[in-house]
């Protein structure tokens, strides 16, 4: 009866009567009755407009109800009032000093949740103190033991802030993260999933600024970018040349590729050509010039013959300026390399080949340079700091890889010492750049000038753990290098 006349008051659509807190202080959870009358009335003046008085009496519910749904709905109503206090995000989930009931914060997941989402909404009419805050919430998220539920209230809020704010939040957490080991692995998706839908907000953006900008140029793409990808392409549809090719050697790092450019809102177009598959797309550049013309395609098998073999076929389809190998690699830990890194190939040793004789071996390694205007591009862009939402908190090395037809995943074996001791430099190894780096090596280049690059995340170290989580490594690390290199391919404009 008495919650009854509750909901009654909330019907009159009347501000808080000042007596009526006290009531509810009056009826603490003894019984089931008065819990719920309490709560009803804890929810009535949480919906209603905060003056002063309720604000302070919410924020004691927050800080000393016993009843968890009591403690949420207090908070909710402040952050929805956006009168919720640093002090109260701060006692509720990082205390600076130690709370009455010695708990290092509130236990509760839903009183967690709701706390730390208040702080992401704040970023939309606080932006100062949001950003103060955030370093506690992402020490929440990130911890394995926050539950899955309390990691997407508190990202989901991301979206709904503006671009520039959402930037901001994102990129805070991001260096929050940093280089820490052990992320909860619900962050680790859950995260994953808003900065791809941050880079397709900010592609929207682009395409408006480029509608207002340049309304008949983009009003002329949208045929091209609605048409089927199961629509025969006629020759005249198909590009004769290319500005770049990229080439990927296995399915994880094809479909991560495909995934990346979907998630982009680019559209492809399939087409066979002596037998093989490919597909052709432009890629928006970030000055909003002509597009990049890209092709990409999966070479036969893994090893430098297969990445050899579909490099002689790209050229000669396509003649494209540039060949960029991307995929997934193994890092050397010796060197400073972490899972997830990004490295550039400066050079490529290719270590296979050996001369043997009675009395001894020698390694006879051939090194082919990568493109050098490429090396410079990717710098710029790094220093500038334009790849650091594609790196997601990796770093990008641009340093000399080893190619070879082995794969090295014994931490002692003699042939990892003798790969780090071709170059102080080398940060990688692989097993196909040295067949497509020899193709282009052998390419008559006077009427075409081409040359090759190779970009590749770290998904081991070289040792007896590559094959632990083997699959979910290789895939985000593919997805890193896919991002990492589409950025880079976008910018890419030989001259001005």
């Amino acid at each position: 009866m008495r919650r009854g006349a509750v909901g009654a008051l909330a019907g009159l659509n009347i501000h808080v009567p000042e007596w009526l807190p006290a009531i509810a202080d009056r009826f603490r959870p003894a019984t089931r009755e008065a819990r719920a009358f309490r709560g009803a009335i804890v929810n009535f003046v949480a919906q209603r407009p905060i003056t002063g008085e309720t604000r302070q009496w919410l924020d004691e519910v927050a800080r000393r109800d016993p009843d968890p749904i009591n403690r949420t709905t207090a908070i909710v109503g402040l952050s929805r009032d956006q009168q919720i206090t640093p002090d109260l995000i701060r006692f509720t989930i990082a205390p600076t000093t130690p709370r009455r009931d010695g708990r290092p914060h509130d236990t509760d997941n839903g009183v967690l949740g709701v706390t730390a989402s208040a702080v992401v909404r704040m970023a939309g009419y606080d932006l100062d103190t949001a950003l103060a805050l955030l370093d506690d919430v992402t020490d929440l998220v990130v911890d394995a033991d926050t539950r899955s539920s309390t990691i997407q209230s508190v990202v989901s809020q991301i979206r709904h802030l503006s671009l520039d704010r959402a930037e901001q939040v994102i990129g805070r957490m991001r260096t929050r993260v940093g280089d820490r080991p052990s992320v909860n692995k619900f962050f680790e998706s859950t995260f994953s999933n808003e900065v791809a839908l941050l880079k397709r907000r900010q592609l929207a953006a682009a395409d408006l600024d480029s509608l207002a900008n340049s309304p008949e140029k983009t009003l002329s793409s949208f045929r091209d970018a609605r048409r089927s990808r199961f629509e025969v392409a006629t020759p005249s549809q198909v590009p004769k040349r290319v500005n770049v090719a990229l080439v990927t050697a296995v399915p994880t790092e094809t479909r991560a590729l495909h995934d990346v450019l979907r998630s982009r809102g680019i559209a492809t177009q399939e087409v066979q050509r002596a037998g093989r598959f490919y597909d052709v797309f432009e890629l928006p550049t970030f000055d909003q010039q002509q597009p990049v013309r890209v092709v990409t395609t999966q070479a036969t098998d893994k090893g430098g013959q297969s990445s050899s073999a579909v490099t002689h076929a790209i050229l000669e389809e396509f003649k494209p300026e540039l060949v960029f190998l991307v995929g997934v690699c193994a890092g050397f830990g010796e060197r400073g390399v972490s899972l997830f890194d990004v490295i550039l190939a400066r050079q490529v040793f290719n270590y296979d080949p050996e001369r043997i004789t009675p009395t001894q071996n020698g390694s006879r390694p051939r090194i082919y340079p990568t493109d050098e205007y490429l090396l410079r591009l990717a710098a710029n862009l790094d220093n500038k700091r334009l790849l650091e939402p594609a790196l997601d908190g990796g770093k990008l090395f641009i340093k000399d890889f080893a190619s070879g037809e082995k794969v090295v995943a014994w931490h002692e074996a003699d042939l990892r010492r003798q790969l780090l001791d071709l170059s102080v430099d080398l940060y990688g190894v692989e097993t196909e750049a040295h067949g497509l780096m020899h193709a282009i090596w052998e390419t008559f280049k006077a009427e075409n000038f081409v040359n090759g690059a190779m970009l590749k995340c770290v998904s081991d170290l070289g040792d007896e753990d590559m094959g632990v989580n083997k699959t979910e490594k290789q895939e985000k690390a593919a997805r890193l290098a896919a991002n990492v290199a589409l950025d880079i391919t976008a910018a890419f404009r030989r001259t001005s």
